[in-house]
């Protein structure tokens, strides 16, 4: 897949950019390279351009792939199409209102990945995430549709106040998942993992679901699909809703460095925690009781 590679330079000035949200590739992806080095970029009081901080290499196409930033918030906000690849780690709010597309990270995000973006009332209304490593707190917040794929942890308040969709988290433990979520669903792929629901979600037994295999070939196609040389192919659709698939192959990738002034901690690496297929017996608990009752809580079961 043709596309950009933006590798990080730094600027002339002391001060780091915060917002990402410039970074695009269904707006950057189109341009001709010089236009694409004077788009603007606000930093701090001034006025700069993308020249200033990226080296750029490659031609107009669908993906971008950035590399070596710092920690930036707001990557991929309301994009709708296209493949951005963050080599390395993402801020807050990443994919914000995001309604297509693919974000793959090879490390960790931050707080609220696919919620709203400033001025939203939803998160992302499609589109898939593929976090390789760790997220903060609240992803998936006011999601109303699409995948989040998370290979590591995630701390608390995963799917608050969850409209629908699905996440899939691949290690524990999970501290109050879905709490006010109405719809979705969240799956937890570790059988070890400790779950802290609260008392607003019902425990309903255990089950072999047919439909977890549906979202399983989607995630093992986004997982298998991805590498930083290669691309994830063009077919639109997947089990989910979302935009493109493949099978370029890629395995998991390595920490990067986190020597910047907002360092999160180093992912490590996140093999496949889903290996062994999705088949087999899965825990299943029923809420938010006090919402509508309509979502599903998925933990796989030894």
């Amino acid at each position: 897949m043709s596309g950009y590679t933006l590798t990080w330079r730094g600027g002339k000035g002391g001060v780091l950019p915060t917002d990402g949200c410039v970074l695009r590739p269904d707006t950057l992806g189109a341009m001709p390279t010089d236009e694409l080095a004077r788009v603007p970029w606000i930093v701090g009081r001034q006025t700069t351009m993308l020249g200033d901080w990226f080296a750029m290499t490659g031609e107009p196409g669908p993906r971008l792939v950035v590399r070596d930033i710092p920690l930036l918030d707001g990557l991929g906000s309301q994009m709708q199409s296209g493949e951005l690849v963050i080599d390395g780690d993402a801020g807050d709010e990443l994919g914000a209102s995001m309604s297509g597309g693919v974000i793959h990270v090879t490390g960790n995000v931050g707080d609220r990945a696919g919620g709203p973006a400033t001025g939203k009332n939803f998160g992302m209304t499609g589109g898939e995430i593929v976090i390789r490593g760790n997220a903060g707190q609240y992803a998936g917040f006011l999601m109303r549709r699409g995948l989040i794929l998370i290979a590591g942890t995630s701390q608390n308040g995963v799917g608050y106040r969850f409209l629908a969709g699905t996440i899939v988290v691949g290690r524990g433990p999970l501290d109050h998942p879905g709490l006010s979520m109405r719809r979705g669903t969240i799956v937890c792929l570790d059988p070890q993992a400790k779950i802290v629901t609260g008392g607003t979600f019902r425990e309903e037994g255990v089950f072999e679901p047919v439909a977890l295999r549906v979202v399983g070939r989607r995630v093992d196609e986004l997982w298998d699909a991805f590498s930083i040389g290669g691309d994830v192919g063009g077919t639109t659709g997947g089990a989910t809703g979302g935009a493109t698939g493949g099978t370029s192959g890629g395995g998991p990738a390595e920490a990067l460095s986190t020597e910047h002034p907002r360092a999160l901690t180093p992912c490590g690496e996140h093999s496949r925690a889903w290996v062994g297929g999705w088949d087999g017996r899965w825990r299943l608990w029923s809420g938010d009781h006090l919402e509508l009752g309509r979502g599903d809580l998925w933990q796989r079961v030894e």
